[in-house]
């Protein structure tokens, strides 16, 4: 049936009451081209399906491809029906479910999860519209015993002619589009439309309307409402969906309307029932807990509830991180039922107290001191020193080196420090145009006619992925040919070297060449070529023209000098010829593959021998190099890394199958873009052994160091590993 026709919704709603007449309304709802046939369980299912399916084939009907069987769930008439019952389709709540962070109190009220109610036919309809400088809102409401229930809502956009309408044009339109969009509920009932501009009062009753007004107008002839003025600060339904503001971080229209609009930032709403996202003080009383729970802490209490210092036999079987702080035992201190350290810090006249920290605490305060607002994300040497300024910890070092190490946002800004460089893999070739690579910023209609024929088809083509190698007809014209089609892994430019490299050289000649306003450059794009064909490549030690055609091409010199004369007589006839020229062609061949061969031996050496990384693992999580650019965005303020990714495959030895972080796609990616990812240590971790055989940076050692009596240099010995966070020579001074 064509669409558009008046009487076609009314027709077609006639033809399935005819076909499905057999067809109880108990298992099957109909309305127009929409079937919901339902069952209490799986074989009433499939039976009720049999009986619908026989009666559209017996009719000669067809079912839409996008059918969906056998559905717990399905989204029908504006409604989601499943076996919980019939639930609000979530695209007419997506105006206020997407909202935004709010930006006060008031706005945060008006972000609640609405509760919809169902529409009554028999009771009147509210119409709330209204119109900003940016976009139009409205509301469909009826009132209850509970008062006004929401029934749907509408908000869109509006476009660059529409933003230049005077106010009265902007209310109309508001009030047309929002019509046509709840059509369904206000056609043929009386409503009542209500807004806050009063001028709309009087929309009836404007004298010789033209243009656009008047087929607005027109439209509004087929409704049966009664306007009501409504005061703007009663009206804020659908004033608030009307200045909904954009979702994109990244707007730079809405950030500019914002501030002409003066919109204040965002703020955070915290409900004092809920979780408060944030940092929040601590009280007292539970850091005085968490050291009480601390299994170390708690015993350090212990010594100094007992106002004494306990025998070194006492501790000797006790953790490392027990026995630092009984050699520290002299400058803990207790305040306020709070565990503290007296440090002298280097540069400060008095001492500070550093709070001890339990285990729990400690990923709260490495994030605190490195990541949190005012501290940003510097270095180990920096993020010690803010960390030593209020606290302690035997073996603080290592956790803030391994901490930083393993920071998101630094790994993604700065790149990570253990970057992959995978060994080199070749593709040797053993005839020409065996293996076939291009590169063209701009695809010529001609370019395959003129080179298939010319050379013949090639047993392998490799590019890289842009659209016009990646499109369906170079993929019907590849396999009609017999022709293998290879690609590059994204922005891996090295997986097609051999293209990168005769670039390089082509672009070198064509500058020395080009004049200086450089429009004269194609002019010399043939004699560039020229040489190059009739030059000896370093690779395979013979000439590109002489592998080709088994002759070298005549040049400049050759028409100067004269070519010297062939050591052997020339062929008297076409077969001498023939066979000379084939044995001059597999000689020449046979000599340039053990050129290249040895050639890529030496090179893939001299590249392993900076390889670094290892492989990945099915599973394993990594960092994925990423660079980004996106237009009025600095690329110095984009994070290149991103994850976590996992490697889903390994497919060859330098490429694997990555699942990007964000939406989850598969891509096929080099080892050189991975990186592995370390995740950061959470509270709950197991409790590690402080041991000083951890590797960690050592002091560097004196060069005046002095001699014994013997001439020997004396030993230094290393403090034990948990002594690293203490200053020795301030206790031996101190015993001196």
């Amino acid at each position: 049936m064509p669409f558009g026709l008046c009487n076609a919704p009314a027709t077609f709603e006639r033809l399935m009451e005819q076909v499905l007449a057999a067809v109880p309304r108990s298992r099957c709802v109909m309305y127009l081209d929409d079937l919901l046939v339902h069952a209490s369980d799986f074989q009433q299912a499939l039976a009720n399906l049999t009986d619908v399916l026989a009666a559209i084939r017996q009719a000669g009907l067809q079912l839409n491809p996008k059918c969906q069987l056998l559905r717990r769930e399905t989204a029908f008439l504006g409604h989601i029906i499943s076996e919980r019952g019939v639930a609000t389709d979530p695209s007419k709540v997506a105006a206020v479910r997407d909202w935004p962070v709010p930006g006060n109190v008031a706005q945060a009220a008006l972000t609640e999860a609405p509760v919809l109610a169902y529409p009554d036919a028999q009771r009147l309809f509210i119409f709330d519209t209204d119109a900003s400088n940016t976009g139009v809102g409205a509301v469909l409401s009826q009132e209850d015993k509970d008062g006004e229930r929401v029934v749907a809502y509408y908000s869109r956009a509006l476009g660059k002619a529409e933003r230049n309408y005077c106010v009265n044009r902007r209310e109309l339109l508001a009030v047309v589009r929002a019509l046509h969009h709840f059509r369904p509920y206000l056609q043929g009932s009386h409503f009542l439309l209500r807004t806050d501009q009063a001028s709309l009062t009087w929309l009836l009753n404007f004298k010789d309307p033209e243009g656009q007004v008047a087929r607005w107008l027109e439209q509004l002839q087929g409704y049966d409402f009664e306007i009501r003025h409504r005061a703007g600060r009663l009206h804020g339904n659908a004033d608030a969906l009307s200045h909904r503001p954009c979702a994109a971080q990244e707007c730079r229209y809405c950030s500019r309307q914002e501030e002409r609009d003066q919109v204040s930032p965002d703020v955070m709403v915290v409900q004092a029932s809920g979780d408060a996202e944030g940092w929040l003080p601590l009280m007292p009383m539970e850091l005085r807990e968490a050291q009480e729970a601390d299994s170390t802490l708690g015993k350090v209490r212990g010594w100094l509830e007992a106002g004494q210092h306990p025998e070194r036999s006492v501790v000797s079987a006790e953790s490392p991180e027990l026995k630092s702080y009984y050699s520290l035992y002299s400058s803990l201190v207790q305040r306020d039922g709070l565990l503290y350290r007296r440090w002298q810090a280097p540069g400060r006249g008095s001492d500070i107290l550093q709070l001890l920290v339990p285990r729990a605490f400690r990923p709260d305060v490495l994030r605190l001191v490195h990541g949190s607002v005012g501290v940003g994300h510097f270095g180990n040497n920096k993020t010690l020193h803010q960390l030593r300024g209020k606290f302690h910890w035997p073996g603080c070092r290592h956790d803030v080196e391994l901490h930083v190490h393993c920071c998101d946002s630094c790994t993604a800004q700065k790149g990570p420090n253990q970057r992959s460089r995978a060994p080199l893999k070749q593709h040797l070739v053993g005839a020409p145009m065996e293996q076939t690579r291009v590169r063209r910023r701009r695809r010529r209609k001609g370019s395959w006619r003129r080179c298939s024929p010319r050379f013949g088809a090639p047993a392998e083509l490799h590019s890289d992925q842009g659209r016009n190698f990646e499109s369906q007809v170079l993929a019907e014209v590849c396999k009609r040919l017999g022709v293998t089609k290879t690609r590059t892994t994204p922005l891996h430019p090295q997986s097609d070297g051999l293209v990168e490299r005769f670039n390089r050289t082509l672009a070198t000649k064509l500058a020395i060449l080009a004049s200086q306003h450089q429009r004269d450059w194609d002019r010399h794009l043939p004699l560039v070529l020229w040489a190059y064909r009739s030059a000896v490549q370093e690779s395979s030690q013979l000439t590109p023209a002489a592998l080709m055609f088994g002759r070298e091409l005549r040049t400049p010199v050759d028409l100067v000098f004269g070519a010297p004369p062939e050591p052997e007589e020339p062929s008297r006839t076409r077969e001498e010829y023939y066979h000379r020229l084939r044995n001059r062609l597999l000689v020449a061949h046979d000599f340039a593959c053990k050129a290249q061969a040895s050639a890529g031996f030496k090179q893939k050496r001299w590249y392993d021998t900076r390889c670094r990384g290892r492989a990945f693992a099915a599973g394993e999580q990594v960092w994925v190099y990423c660079p980004e650019r996106k237009k009025g965005l600095s690329p110095k303020l984009r994070a290149s890394w991103r994850g976590p990714g996992e490697v889903v495959e390994w497919l060859s030895e330098v490429v694997y199958r990555i699942r990007v972080p964000g939406r989850g796609r598969l891509v096929v990616l080099h080892q050189d873009r991975l990186a592995p990812y370390r995740p950061l240590a959470t509270s709950d971790a197991a409790e590690p052994e402080v041991s000083s055989n951890t590797a960690l940076p050592s002091e560097p050692e004196p060069s005046d160091t002095p001699l014994s009596a013997s001439g020997r240099h004396k030993r230094h010995r290393r403090p034990p590993g948990h002594l690293r966070d203490f200053d020795v020579q301030m206790l031996v001074n101190r015993v001196k």
